[in-house]
């Protein structure tokens, strides 16, 4: 077996630029790359309970490299797991009310209360599962600066990943593979990233973790690196519902331009070519595969507009789905205000500008409000830069409440400005194409029908979430973008991006804690003006027995 692969090494060195998939279909037929398994000596360091080099001065505990909360991790063992789903060696999903057993989350170097206040968050709610740190060798330094994040660091349940450099997917470590299980065990499937195209497989952060955790490496077979740069077979783009089925995002939807990289040549429905190379090997194996439009999205994951939490109330409809709602986030916006301006009249030239041009990205996005605006001084690039180095504090994040500020402008003045006018047109209305609001009715009809099909749940609950979108990406930070904690036999927890905007806040909160669902915000500013959030930087492992 060693000299197949080294052969196979061979050949893939040799044409790596032309022909990738011939190495990826000879790897084997299951693609446990040996490169990708942790080697005796990894464990032995392991077992024998090394302190990393450098952190040795900085933190007390110890790193062990332990990444899973195991069984007797849960109260002693006296807790009963879940059981696994029956496939034996097959691969199938696990959805956000299976308990968590760990989660992984980069340290950039620029992200630090973003990792502060999801690392306290993170401790202070969840008893047992694992909290892994993956930290870049260059970035060790860094926090020597910070006394308050490593405080928090500081703690047994945190383990810390040394990892040679930044990995390639940056910050966005969702988007680089998915959790599966396989064999009964939590297993690291390889998705396709343009980030990490044409680096091998032993240098991607997928391969790393599976060798530093011991985790078993899975890479689909006739794995296709294709020369797009769309990110349609991204972590962050497979996510699995209550009863198993798989649920992805596709291109449904004309009259969307801007988004995916996918030029004139796409053809609706559009799927990657390895999204329906996964499509079929899911489909193969046993599972069901639901594709959902996420046309009107820029980065098109299907993590923007969905997520699945668990609640208190009994099986089989012990869970909630959390859906993106323009309409919940106009209606919000407008329950105390009256009389509201409407129906300003712009030419077709002015509109276009305004949605595709001047404002293409959501790091584009700058308040239109005056110069008096006691708000100004907390638009989200002040905030972000507020909130890289140091914890923002209460007392701040009180007064933007208390202000009643959107990304640096009053409210009262964003409901009366031609900029919301057009946004609430574009997210209700459509015009010659549908609208967010139409594209996310029929996303919700589509789920509530499989989830009565797959858990016998004749009334799954649906929590309509304030978000609306502005060129592709959510305007505020996108309040379904969270990161979903289960802990054994209780309701989950979640951690959410903080708005900054109390009226959205407040109401999120409110509605999951009717479903005995606690949440804590967390500082993500950095991400969402990158087009992305919480859970995009976050990947999270689920177990069962």
């Amino acid at each position: 077996m060693k000299i197949l692969y080294w052969i196979v090494f061979f050949i893939f060195n040799v044409e790596a630029d032309t022909n990738l998939a011939s190495y990826f279909s000879l790897s084997n037929s299951e693609s446990l790359i040996p490169d990708c398994e942790a080697s005796d000596e990894m464990l032995d360091e392991r077992c024998g309970f090394e302190p990393l080099g450098e952190l040795k001065d900085l933190l007390d505990q110890t790193t062990t490299n332990y990444c899973l909360a195991h069984h007797s991790d849960f109260n002693g063992g006296k807790i009963t797991l879940p059981s696994c789903p029956k496939k034996n060696d097959k691969i199938s999903g696990l959805d956000n009310t299976y308990p968590t057993g760990a989660t992984f989350v980069l340290y950039s170097g620029d992200n630090d209360n973003f990792v502060y206040d999801y690392a306290k968050n993170y401790l202070k709610e969840f008893s047992s599962g694992k909290l892994n740190i993956i930290l870049p060798k260059n970035l060790i330094s860094n926090l020597k600066n910070n006394p308050e994040l490593l405080s928090v660091l500081n703690s047994k349940r945190v383990n810390i990943i040394e990892t040679k450099t930044t990995p390639k997917v940056s910050r966005w470590i969702q988007d680089s593979f998915q959790f599966v299980l396989k064999d009964g065990k939590p297993t690291i499937m390889q998705l396709k990233n343009h980030a990490e195209s044409n680096t091998s497989f032993e240098d991607r952060l997928a391969c790393e973790l599976a060798k530093k955790c011991d985790i078993p490496y899975y890479l689909p077979p006739d794995f296709i690196e294709s020369k797009d740069r769309n990110s349609m077979d991204s972590g962050g783009n497979l996510e699995v519902l209550p009863g198993g089925t798989f649920y992805t995002g596709i291109i449904k939807s004309e009259g969307y331009g801007f988004n995916h990289g996918l030029g004139e040549e796409r053809k609706i429905p559009y799927m990657s070519k390895n999204q329906k190379i996964t499509k079929e090997k899911l489909i193969n194996q046993g599972n069901k595969l639901l594709e959902l439009d996420v046309s009107f999205l820029n980065v098109g994951h299907v993590d923007e507009i969905v997520n699945i939490v668990k609640t208190n109330k009994p099986a089989p409809c012990d869970f909630a789905v959390m859906l993106a709602s323009p309409q919940k986030a106009f209606d919000l916006l407008e329950k105390d205000i009256k009389n509201i301006k409407q129906g300003y009249n712009f030419d077709s030239i002015f509109q276009y500008f305004f949605t595709n041009v001047a404002h293409a990205s959501i790091e584009g996005l700058t308040p239109s409000g005056g110069s008096n605006d006691k708000c100004k001084d907390y638009s989200f690039r002040a905030l972000r830069g507020m909130g890289e180095r140091s914890v923002i504090s209460k007392s701040t994040i009180s007064e933007i409440y208390k202000k009643k500020c959107i990304n640096g402008q009053e409210v009262s003045n964003f409901l009366k400005s031609r900029e919301y006018q057009i946004l609430k047109k574009q997210n209700l209305e459509g015009g010659d194409k549908f609208s967010p609001k139409e594209i996310m009715e029929n996303n919700k009809k589509l789920i509530v029908n499989e989830l009565k099909n797959s858990t016998n749940c004749k009334t799954p609950a649906i929590l309509e979430i304030p978000v609306f979108f502005r060129s592709g990406g959510s305007y505020l930070p996108d309040l379904v973008n969270g990161v979903v904690e289960t802990p054994p036999g209780e309701a989950s927890k979640v951690l959410l991006p903080r708005t900054y905007f109390e009226e959205f806040d407040n109401y999120v909160q409110k509605k999951l804690g009717e479903l005995g669902i606690d949440t804590s915000f967390v500082h993500d500013i950095g991400y969402h003006l990158l087009n992305g959030e919480v859970h995009c930087g976050t990947n999270s492992a689920r177990i069962c027995i």
